[in-house]
């Protein structure tokens, strides 16, 4: 086995294509369950929120709940996203295997650690409050929404880049240009969003008929 001679965690912000084309050669399947996590675990707080769980939660069991649920809802979004993008991306002669997508898109993802880490300052600054879906329209100090404005500032620009690098790692790994992987990636959205509006049809559907 060929010997991982760089620091995926450091080299991926600035290197995409060299980054994942080494852990391929290394080990495609390099640190999978923590990328599902930090995949996951934004995703799984977020929805906290929305649920306004500290109302009828406590803070710990929120947390925990959280972090058990973060690797396998993540393992199953970094799939899904694999799916969509591998099939539609051999559609314009994208070469990857499913097991090289599913490397780039997770270790493009990798940046969320910067996302977990502003949850975590979040955490600590606000404590309960922030897992109330109207957290954002509460009313705050000064000091505390212009801490809150940067932490959406820093968020953004992460999220940005981490579509840049997944832009330039599908390149890498299908074998074909940055802006037809910019097109792969609108056909893999369109596809989703297709498929789980046919789905979401048809549960509809089904349900109405058990009326």
């Amino acid at each position: 086995m060929a010997e991982l001679n760089i620091k995926p965690w450091f080299s991926i912000w600035i290197k995409p294509k060299q980054t994942v084309r080494a852990i391929i050669d290394f080990n495609v399947r390099y640190r999978f369950f923590i990328l599902s996590v930090l995949y996951g675990l934004p995703t799984v707080l977020q929805t906290a929120q929305n649920l306004s769980l500290s109302s009828v939660l406590s803070m710990p069991a929120i947390l925990i709940g959280c972090v058990i649920l973060s690797p396998i809802l993540g393992a199953i979004g970094l799939l899904l996203c694999t799916l969509f993008l591998t099939w539609t991306g051999r559609w314009i002669g994208g070469r990857a295997s499913f097991l090289e997508m599913r490397c780039a898109v997770s270790w493009t993802n990798a940046t969320n650690i910067v996302t977990v880490l502003i949850w975590a300052a979040l955490i600590g600054r606000f404590k309960e409050i922030l897992f109330f879906e109207g957290f954002v329209n509460m009313p705050m100090t000064t000091m505390d929404s212009a801490w809150l404005t940067a932490c959406f500032f820093i968020q953004l620009v992460v999220a940005i880049w981490s579509f840049i690098l997944l832009m330039y790692a599908i390149s890498e790994v299908h074998r074909f240009s940055v802006w037809k992987s910019l097109l792969n990636i609108a056909m893999a959205f369109v596809v989703g969003v297709g498929i789980s509006w046919i789905v979401a049809f048809i549960l509809e559907r089904v349900a109405d008929l058990r009326v």
